[in-house]
Parts: structure tokens; sequence; C-alpha cells
């Protein structure tokens, strides 16, 4: 593409637009596809979305802080690096947001840098896993949104615009994931160990929609990806089971797969290792310790879900304050956390959830 500078309100209109092609993009009907195939449907449409949001933080960079030679054009929109695995490209945007006197010239570089890293086609080309795939795709799409959003809240406040999409950090963004994955994990241990098949089947069948409604939640194309090829073999499985339920060995098979789905509940929980969520975690339990808890206490009791199976209880029973309290104690030695200084109110907010 030509470098030179073009009006802030166009490349404005063209982040937007870009930004909602990258949401309307749904990776869950290529799951379980052949690498072949997902490149072929999936991979060509996100390499193009990725290819346009590279175009246009070049031009974001040649307008506000003039065009460089080595920017280049389009034909470079992919390089050759290693693409990050972790998520410290997420964080550096995060940390950036926090500023308010960050440039757009600083935002646009930083997204430039992540997202040339991403779909190289050697790189995609060499996959022979259409989860891996997938996984390329996810991730290409995940970090085009956040650097396009990033960088329309700071543009929205150099030129006054209107900001119209969104942004959301990597916190709030685990804080759902964990939430999606605690109403799992508590509607598979309310089945308890199911005592023959008829209990397996009602089981199954609960546990399989509750799988179902998951995969259907907008929240879920954040889950990690062996979180959802995961959940996607164990949907397989019970409904192949439901199929074969009056076969000799239905109780054999339904017990060993029961079993799996339960070592699977409690390996959601490493959710909460999420470098995010202890930072939020701690602060919140801090925070819920040392102030006198008021009408707004639920929210940050919220926030918490799926963090400590008491807790969760103690929140759906609308637990009063003296019943929470020790909780929060025992959660602050788990962080590490000083004892606080002052006792919280004996109020209790009859809005908690």
């Amino acid at each position: 593409m030509s470098t030179e500078a073009r009006d802030p309100s166009e490349l404005h209109a063209r982040l937007v637009a870009c930004v909602r092609r990258a949401r309307g993009i749904d990776i869950r009907p290529h799951e379980g596809l052949g690498a072949d195939d997902v490149r072929a449907g999936l991979a060509r449409e996100v390499s193009q979305v990725v290819a346009d949001a590279v175009a246009l933080c070049e031009a974001l960079l040649c307008h506000y802080d003039g065009c460089p030679e080595e920017v280049g054009g389009l034909d470079d929109a992919f390089g050759e690096a290693e693409a990050s695995a972790s998520g410290l490209f997420y964080v550096n945007v995060d940390n950036l947001m926090n500023d308010a006197g960050q440039r757009v010239a600083d935002v646009a570089f930083l997204g430039l840098s992540e997202l040339r890293q991403k779909m190289s086609p050697r790189r995609v080309a060499e996959m022979s896993d259409g989860w891996d795939v997938v996984a390329e795709c996810g991730s290409a799409l995940r970090r085009t949104i956040k650097a396009l959003t990033a960088i329309e809240v700071v543009l929205a406040r150099a030129e006054g615009f209107e900001a119209k999409l969104g942004y959301e950090s990597e916190a709030s963004r685990s804080i759902e994931v964990r939430r999606e994955y605690a109403r799992l994990r508590r509607t598979i241990a309310r089945e308890g160990a199911p005592a023959d098949t008829e209990a397996l089947r009602r089981a199954f069948r609960r546990v399989g929609t509750a799988i179902a409604m998951l995969i259907g939640r907008d929240v879920y194309p954040d889950l990690r990806i062996h979180d959802r090829r995961q959940l996607r073999a164990l949907q397989a499985r019970i409904l192949d089971w439901l199929r074969a339920v009056d076969a000799p060995i239905a109780a054999t098979e339904g017990g060993r797969l029961w079993q799996d789905m339960v070592g699977f509940a409690d390996l959601l929980s490493h959710v909460n290792r999420r470098q995010e969520l202890v930072e939020h975690d701690a602060r919140m339990i801090r925070k819920l310790l040392e102030q006198e808890w008021t009408a707004t206490t639920g929210i940050d009791l919220r926030s918490l879900r799926g963090l400590d199976d008491e807790l969760d209880a103690r929140i759906e029973e609308r637990a009063s304050e003296e019943v929470i309290h020790p909780i929060l104690l025992r959660l602050a030695k788990r962080f590490q956390l000083s004892m606080p200084t002052v006792t919280p109110a004996d109020a209790w907010s009859e809005t908690t959830p």
C-alpha cells in the first residue's frame, strides 16, 4: 500500500471496519477439520484481515510519526519472525492503556510489530494438524482486535472521535472465562458419582448440554486452545456413548468417561494461575478486607467467582459478611497478603448476587 499520510477520520473508519470483520469471523465451524481445509477457508480469510490491520498500522504510523523507509508495504505484511507464544503482548497493550498520555504512534508501532509475526504463510503451510492452524488463526484474530481497539482508544482521545468498538483488558476477559469454567465445574460436581447406566445417561445429557452452551457463548474463542480441544473431544465421546448406551460395555465405558470428565473439570481450575487473574484477585481481596463493605461490594465478589469453591457457594447463597470474611482471610494467606488493619463494617449489601 502507499505509505502517505491519510485523514484521521478515514483511518478511524477503516479501523472500525477491520475490527468488525475480525469479530465477525467464527472459528468454531473449523475446529476439528483437517489442516488443508482450515488453510483453504479460515486461514485465508484471517490472513486478509491481518494484512489489512498491518497496512492500517503502517498508515497510522506514517500519519502520526512520518513514513520511515523501513515501514514497507503490503507485500511485507507478514514477517518471518517467530510469533510470541506468551501473553506479553497483551500485558504490554494493557499497560499502554493505563497511560493517559500515550501517543497513537506508540500503540500503532506495538500493534504492527506483533501483527507482522502472525499468519506467516511459511509457518501456516508447515502445520500438519488442523487444530494448530485454528490456534494460529484464533491468536491472530485476538491480537488484531486487541491492537486495533487499543489504537482506537488513543486515536479517539487525540482527535476527539467517538470510540465505537470498546476495549477489554486481559483481566476482564479472563474473569469471564473463569466464570464459565466455574459454571461447567459446578454442573459436573452436582451430578456426583452416577451409580448406574440410567444415572449416567441423565448426567451426560446435562453435562453435554452445558458444554454445548459454553461452545455457543461469545467467550468461547477466549478459552485456551487446549481446553477447547478437550471440550470438543469430551462432547464427541458423550454423544458416542449416548448412541451406544445399550451396548454390553456401556456402564464400564461410561464410568471411564465420567472419570475423565471429572479430571478435566479439576484442570479447569488452573485458569486461576493466569497472571492477570492472580494480580486481580490479590487486589480485590485486599480491597474487600481493608475497606467498608457497601452496595458495590457485590460487584467485587462477582469478579472472584471461580477462584474458590467455598467462596462461590457462599456468594450463591447470599451469605452474610460474618460468613464471607473468614474465607477472604484464608484467601489472603494463600496470596501471601498482609493481614488487614481495618475490620469491615457489619453491614452486608442486599444486592449481593
